[in-house]
């Protein structure tokens, strides 16, 4: 297998790093990758500057930085949140009757975590860790409606507006304008933007911080998501996503 030595290099100092208890010095660290001072020096020079490690300005030896607590704290949340999250979706497909999806943002892009699927013959079902556009999902037009301004456009500097159906949303002007009905309704719904035939409806899950973590939500034929059930099934989605919420830690205010 190939690889790169440097990044091997740097990858092999956060773990010794991590197996030291007082933090190790450029000389020692040299030693243990089996390379010059110079050398050793430059990589955590490196690790330094992007926060995974740190120097003690008095013992000058170095440790793991708060950017590798960052990085693994966002791991488990997301490990966290499943599991937290599976009886609630297990409930909401039992009562529902359709497929529900459990969803997040990785760098802008919509990621499917988990989900819980229908025992209809005919069900939505999609792989976990499978990406979904942002603009025409239910998932992913919850997790976009509760970004800032700057982090939509952001996103929407590198995303284009794919369109999928006749039904899908192209303009930003448009999408801004939906995505903010979205906030005041409390629920994103997917009228066949997507996928003709198939409806879904989403809600946002914050956590302890009262962030948006996530979108709960399910996704049926639209034979059997019709018009005449959004606004029951939102009721039925949102109850259950409060319960969840307050397993998480979330307490509304005001």
């Amino acid at each position: 297998m190939a690889t790169i030595n440097s990044l091997d290099r740097g990858l092999q100092i956060l773990e010794i790093l991590g197996n030291s208890s007082n933090g190790l010095g450029v000389t020692s660290l040299g030693e243990k990758l089996e390379v010059d001072k110079s050398t050793a020096y430059r990589l955590l020079t490196t690790l330094v500057a992007r926060g995974y490690a740190e120097q003690d300005q008095e013992t000058k030896r170095y440790n793991l930085g708060l950017k590798i607590i960052e990085l693994s704290s966002k791991v488990l949340d997301k490990i966290e949140l499943r599991k937290e999250a599976k009886p609630f979706m297990k409930e909401l497909m039992q009562k529902s009757g359709e497929t529900v999806h459990l969803a997040t943002l990785a760098h802008g892009s919509v990621v499917y975590i988990d989900q819980e699927e229908s025992p209809s013959m005919i069900s939505i079902n999609t792989e976990v860790g499978r990406e979904a556009p942002g603009h025409c999902t239910a998932i992913g037009k919850v997790l976009w409606a509760h970004l800032s301004e700057e982090e939509l456009n952001q996103i929407l500097q590198k995303k284009e507006l794919t369109r999928f159906t006749a039904h899908t949303i192209t303009s930003i002007p448009e999408l801004k304008l939906h995505l903010k009905k979205v906030r005041e309704k409390g629920y994103a719904f997917d009228d066949e933007e997507f996928t003709v035939g198939v409806r879904c409806l989403a809600v946002p899950v914050w956590n302890h911080k009262s962030k948006v973590i996530a979108a709960f939500g399910i996704s049926g034929l639209a034979m059997r998501i019709n018009l005449d059930r959004i606004e029951k099934l939102a009721k039925m989605v949102k109850e259950i996503r409060d319960r969840l919420c307050l397993r998480l830690g979330y307490r509304k205010r005001g």
